[in-house]
């Protein structure tokens, strides 16, 4: 909205929409999402919003630290409390790939980005003796933790086009033409019909894949990545957590002049030694593991992120395909004779349509993070 100025000052009826610009075209972003926004919402949105909610609705938003009043250029990073819905080639975004990458899987965590560990400083406070030189020991907390920042987004509900092609059973059964014996049934299983056109010649000649993504596939789409952000947290709450934890446990039973009491310690190593002695007890038994080296914790905090991998390595969160059959401009054929009537005249028009299915091997719900990540 923008107010118009007039002789005295500002218009008194108060703000003048701006008028359409005639000139106005989608950006590429816009156009190329715009199967799940219609191009006159991201406008309204864009004119009543900005262009950072715009970037925001299209999943392109969040790359600009948030910025908390009085503490100017602070990052406040965040696992991601919930995975974002989005369309299924926008997971190759995430992944780094082009956007007409045929798409590799129904959703994507990522790992924490710019995780910080907690550190700490041992200031020594000499002083003299009768037996000579001693130090005390003071512990304070110089950065804490941070669990850095992790997205998440899982496959809306919707039909899609995966950029692949669909290898018909003709083109199978002709590579063990006399050799039958030797083709494994599972060539014929739809998840490894799906080609990309990179990589075999013949698939320019085959039909378009789309898949159908239903709302209860979406659903396990989207408890798959939360038990991947469940996962982080745990690692998080195991390691920089846990180390900040016991380090601020120390610092509340520091005495005013620090550790080392009346008679202090012979070294400087004796008082460091003690120091790290103490953080060590101040994490649970089953942490302890994670040492009092400072530098090692970021490290482990990463490593144990990682193991959430294991996941999608078991197949716990794999997803299936079934075939639904052959479509010609959104119509489904008839018959066998119709088909290849209109393959033969207009290939380029043929789409072969799969549904998402639960994998067999799927086991979302029932492995807890405690099982999966551990030190």
């Amino acid at each position: 909205m923008y107010q118009r100025r007039v002789e005295g000052g500002t218009n008194p009826w108060g703000p003048v929409p701006l008028p359409p610009d005639p000139y106005w075209k989608p950006s590429l972003a816009a156009q190329r999402i715009s199967g799940i926004w219609d191009l006159p919402t991201l406008l309204h949105l864009q004119r009543s919003a900005g262009n950072s909610s715009v970037l925001n609705a299209l999943g392109m938003g969040g790359s600009r630290p948030a910025v908390q009043p009085g503490q100017g250029r602070t990052v406040q990073r965040a696992i991601a409390t919930t995975a974002r819905q989005v369309s299924l080639t926008d997971n190759n975004v995430m992944d780094g790939k082009a956007i007409t990458s045929p798409t590799v899987d129904m959703g994507t965590t990522t790992q924490p980005a710019g995780a910080v560990a907690p550190q700490y400083q041992v200031d020594p406070v000499p002083f003299k003796t009768h037996k000579g030189q001693r130090f005390r020991a003071k512990l304070r907390l110089t950065q804490k933790a941070d669990e850095g920042t992790v997205d998440s987004i899982y496959t809306a509900p919707g039909t899609y086009y995966t950029h692949y092609r669909w290898k018909p059973e003709s083109a199978i059964r002709e590579l063990y033409r006399g050799q039958e014996h030797r083709m494994h049934p599972s060539e014929l299983e739809a998840k490894n019909r799906k080609i990309n056109p990179a990589t075999e010649a013949d698939a320019v000649n085959w039909e378009y894949l789309y898949v159908n993504v239903s709302r209860a596939i979406a659903l396990q789409s989207k408890a798959a990545e939360h038990e991947h952000l469940s996962d982080i947290r745990e690692a998080y709450r195991l390691t920089l957590a846990a180390a900040e934890q016991a380090v601020r446990a120390v610092i509340a039973s520091m005495p005013l002049d620090g550790f080392g009491g009346v008679s202090g310690y012979r070294t400087w190593e004796a008082a460091l030694s003690d120091v790290a002695t103490r953080i060590l007890h101040q994490l649970p038994q089953e942490r302890r593991p994670l040492g009092t080296d400072q530098n090692q914790w970021l490290g482990r905090y990463l490593s144990l992120a990682k193991m959430t991998q294991d996941r999608d390595a078991k197949f716990w969160h794999y997803f299936d395909l079934r075939s639904s059959g052959f479509m010609y401009n959104n119509r489904l054929l008839k018959s066998v004779t119709e088909t290849w009537d209109i393959y033969a005249e207009h290939p380029e028009t043929m789409i072969h349509y799969a549904d998402v299915i639960v994998g067999n091997q799927l086991q979302v719900g029932r492995h807890p993070s405690s099982s999966v990540v551990h030190l």
